[in-house]
């Protein structure tokens, strides 16, 4: 009999990609625009806006095929990449990139004490679940990062239409394990904490560095095995 359930997020809890979306962008222009002056000063306000989760009150079912979900995102990027004084015509060429970029096995990584947590939790008859706002990709991310297989399921936001905090994204995961002690562990105060207490749900704060009212993952997994 399982002893409950853990949701996980995955950017910034979990693990990472280096330089998130911002630092995506710049590799594109790196690899096609060779020499080009721009810095993430300059790019990260532009893609500040128009991701889905920045509307996470609006769900999105039409977007649940990968494909369709890229779609949206090209017209971001393109936007973005036409703001710094790009052609129409070679900042929808460069958006067309950032998908095989952001996905690029090299730039993805584990948090430290990830595996070690995970196990933990595992070995104790905890049921773990990641819920993510994230690209569609994620379970092969996962995959690649070789810790698939400690989640019974992957649920991102790109194939749910729901983003977090949105209620109906954590009904989707607690409906892995109904009626059960659950907790939901991640890096934003809004939706993943805020986003969980209001469908009341156990909520652990965590960071990189464990500093401040975040707590380190080892903390966050002894704080779940002590109950409280």
């Amino acid at each position: 009999m399982a002893e409950g359930l853990v949701i996980w997020d995955f950017d910034g809890t979990l693990g990472q990609r280096t330089g998130s979306w911002t630092g995506c962008a710049l590799e594109v222009l790196d690899q096609h625009r060779p020499g080009h002056i721009w810095t993430r000063s300059d790019v990260a306000p532009l893609l500040s806006s128009g991701f889905p989760w920045h509307t996470p009150e609006v769900p999105h079912p039409e977007l649940s095929e990968p494909g369709q979900w890229w779609a949206r995102l090209e017209v971001v990027f393109s936007y973005a990449f036409a703001a710094l004084g790009i052609s129409e015509v070679t900042a929808c060429e460069l958006a067309r990139e950032v998908r095989p970029t952001y996905l690029s096995a090299a730039t993805w990584s584990l948090s430290e004490h990830a595996v070690a947590v995970l196990e933990r939790l595992r070995s104790a008859g905890w049921t773990q679940v990641l819920l993510s706002n994230h690209v569609p990709e994620l379970p092969e991310i996962l995959a690649r990062l070789g810790c698939a297989h400690y989640f019974t399921e992957v649920l991102t936001s790109a194939t749910l239409g729901y983003e977090k905090p949105h209620p109906a994204a954590f009904q989707a995961a607690t409906a892995m394990l109904p009626n059960v002690e659950t907790w939901m562990v991640g890096d934003n105060p809004a939706a993943d904490i805020a986003g969980a207490r209001e469908c009341g749900l156990n909520a652990i704060l965590v960071g990189a560095d464990g500093s401040g009212r975040r707590l380190s993952l080892p903390a966050a997994a002894g704080r779940i095995l002590s109950r409280g």
